[in-house]
């Protein structure tokens, strides 16, 4: 634990070798340093590969270029002191939405740097040996379909499928997606405009326990959405599903963001549910690690959104100096719940 004082706000990404973990690589870009990478393990829980909808042109997944994240870009300040998205500027929040809209009907540059070797870069730097990458899917859009085709055989990449609550035949298509290669289930209430507790997200979640798909789901907002988007993901939606599904380990991805007091109560009370804390500022997460159970929290990224130093710089300055905390929180929490212990 820290001494609880805000740390530096650091110009971009590339400044977390101001911390005794990072060094520059050769490339400019940080790296774990090589002793520390010899005594973590890293799984990611959180991720994201380029995504495309309706009228917007196939990206390739397998191309190689320099990765630009969403909400750490070269250009911008990072703090670890709050909510990673309280840093942007009008401008970036500017290129965020038109980036977003955009999405719908084309494919925006900044999309086509989300794909397979940059992530792998990214992991290799960071001492990430794992990464679960999860689609969202909007009606008739086939990003899990996708994912799945393109990362078979992909020992490093752990793909989750995605399916809009309002499309039909829900078993037929997950059990599809699990022949596949799916290891789990993503949902997002924001995206899909759903709430987790509607009778349609509900019996999505019905077919997950049945063929025992884990499920990570996005809580809560940031408070930029739209007013609609945030009704959809407030954390008291889910309390039915992760009471209704015991069965089902329910990874609350971001920890609620804001409301992160009722999202460790579900911690706390419900044994299958877990928290994801991508996007935490560095005092939520110690707070999460005072008042919830060690074997409840997982590290998670968020890539593409952040370069994933950002986020793991938290954990290890919340866990210096308890070795076994750190690796709980960092891999062994996620092997379990994804049956790799």
């Amino acid at each position: 634990m820290t001494d609880g004082k805000p740390h530096p706000i650091l110009k971009n990404y590339r400044e977390v070798t101001r911390y005794p973990y990072f060094q520059e690589g050769r490339d400019g870009e940080p790296c774990l340093r090589p002793e520390l990478k010899k005594r973590i393990r890293v799984i990611d829980m959180h991720a994201h590969l380029a995504w495309t909808y309706f009228f917007s042109k196939p990206i390739q997944l397998f191309a190689r270029s320099t990765a630009v994240h969403f909400l750490t870009m070269p250009d911008q300040r990072v703090s670890i002191n709050r909510y990673f998205y309280r840093d942007m500027t009008p401008r970036d929040a500017l290129r965020f939405y038109r980036n977003t809209i955009a999405s719908l009907w084309r494919s925006p540059q900044e999309n086509t740097y989300h794909t397979i070797p940059n992530l792998i870069d990214d992991m290799n730097r960071m001492g990430i040996s794992r990464t679960v990458v999860l689609p969202i899917d909007l009606p008739f859009s086939r990003n899990s379909e996708i994912l799945l085709k393109s990362t078979r055989g992909n020992s490093r990449i752990i793909p989750f499928c995605s399916l809009h609550p309002a499309m039909g035949h829900k078993e037929r298509r997950l059990k599809a997606f699990v022949r596949w290669g799916a290891r789990g289930f993503k949902f997002h209430p924001v995206a899909m405009a759903s709430p987790p507790d509607s009778t349609e997200a509900m019996k999505l979640f019905e077919v997950c326990a049945a063929i025992k798909l884990p499920v990570l789901t996005h809580t809560s907002s940031t408070g930029i959405e739209l007013g609609y988007m945030q009704s959809c993901s407030k954390v008291k939606n889910f309390e039915e599903p992760v009471r209704a599904f015991p069965e089902i380990p329910f990874v609350l991805g971001h920890a609620g963001f804001r409301e992160i007091d009722e999202i460790i109560r579900y911690c706390n009370e419900y044994p299958n549910a877990y928290l994801e804390i991508s996007g935490q500022p560095l005092s939520n997460i110690e707070k999460i690690i005072r008042e919830t159970p060690d074997h409840k929290i997982m590290f998670g990224s968020d890539w593409s959104w952040y370069h994933p130093a950002v986020p793991l710089l938290t954990v290890l300055i919340a866990t210096e100096g308890d070795e076994e905390l750190r690796d709980k929180f960092l891999y062994r929490n996620a092997a379990r719940v994804l049956g790799e212990d």
